[in-house]
């Protein structure tokens, strides 16, 4: 029974053990990650702030027309080409040279209150219209790509060694079936614009249909296929699922999975109803009316004319025609005698 005893207590303790180290190891596992975690944010920290390392080897700016404005150009170039940086506390020098038509940025710490250290000196370079670039990166040479997206896009240029920084550089805009827009940013190293060409073995259906809007007669399926399909000709022979939520007042369009167009389309609708038949206003139809138009052009024309006028015998003054024969006409009826007219007589009313 001892024996029994003893083994009991030498198991428990050995368990006690095992789970105490056990313990202890995880806590030591879990110390040291965060440890050198830490270590490496601090690490990190501190290498934002150096602006050796910010602005290294690798770093420049592009501004166009280098010399006239340049240290008010360099700063928003810095500010919108490195976001983080806090330009406020940057001491900048600009130094040019026009004979040998070059620029360069000394960046250092503004003053011994700033959280930056370390210094650093980075060219300013020549900012190219990128229309004089065509060419030169072969924009006008289609290059096949799997779906027409503008990270497909970009990676043309990419293959072509175009750029290191794209997305700093070009913006894509208004993606067709095989065309785009290529734009220069404000803060890369090229301005203006120009078109790229490209093939697609996929082709995103909103590259298609660009118009989020669209007018019905009548709220069916096949009203919005037929306005869709005259519209846009490369979806003639597409087979197209219609969804419509009249509660959102929107249509979702989609293609076939079996064709080559990708995606869905949301579109807004509205009913293009037929405009209601004003009538005419009252006066409206009476300055229309022929008769009494000339009937108001004669009024206006007599009334435009010069009254003539006349001796009055009796007054012995001139006064207006239209006056003396209203006159003449009074006098005539009161000179005109009396003739009574025949009444009735009894005979004539027995009869």
């Amino acid at each position: 029974m001892k024996k029994l005893l003893v083994l009991l207590s030498s198991s428990i303790f050995f368990s006690l053990t095992t789970l105490s180290i056990y313990v202890l190891n995880s806590k030591n596992i879990n110390q040291v990650p965060s440890f050198i975690l830490k270590q490496k944010e601090q690490k990190e920290q501190k290498e934002e702030t150096d602006l050796s390392k910010i602005f290294d080897r690798e770093a420049y700016i592009s501004i166009k027309d280098r010399f006239n404005n340049t240290n008010e150009k360099i700063i928003n170039t810095i500010k919108g080409k490195y976001p983080k940086v806090d330009i406020s506390q940057i001491k900048i020098e600009i130094q040019t040279d026009r004979n040998y038509g070059t620029v360069d940025i000394v960046l250092s710490p503004k003053d011994s209150n700033s959280k930056y250290i370390g210094k650093s000196t980075i060219p300013c370079y020549k900012k190219y219209d990128i229309k004089d670039k065509i060419e030169d990166f072969r924009l006008l040479h289609p290059e096949t790509i799997d779906i027409n997206t503008k990270e497909n896009i970009l990676n043309i240029l990419k293959k072509r060694n175009i750029s290191k920084q794209l997305e700093i550089d070009f913006e894509i805009k208004n993606i067709k079936e095989s065309s785009a827009i290529l734009v220069g940013r404000e803060f890369g190293d090229y301005y203006g614009e120009t078109e790229i060409k490209f093939k697609s073995k996929k082709i995103t259906l909103n590259s298609v249909i660009d118009n989020l809007k669209i007018k019905l007669t009548k709220l069916k399926n096949d009203e919005v296929v037929k306005i869709i399909k005259s519209k846009y000709p490369s979806l003639k022979d597409i087979s197209l699922l219609i969804t419509i939520d009249d509660q959102k007042k929107n249509i979702t369009i989609k293609a076939n999975e079996n064709t080559k167009f990708y995606g869905s389309v949301v579109l807004l609708y509205d009913f293009d109803l037929p405009k209601p038949m004003l009538s005419p206003k009252k006066n409206e139809l009476i300055s229309k009316s022929p008769i009494s138009s000339e009937v108001i052009k004669n009024k206006k024309n007599d009334e435009s004319l010069p009254k003539e006028e006349i001796l009055d015998k009796k007054t012995n003054k001139l006064v207006d025609s239209e006056m003396s024969l209203d006159k003449l006409q009074k006098e005539k009826s009161l000179n005109q005698p009396f003739e009574p007219k025949e009444q009735p007589n009894e005979k004539n009313l027995k009869r």
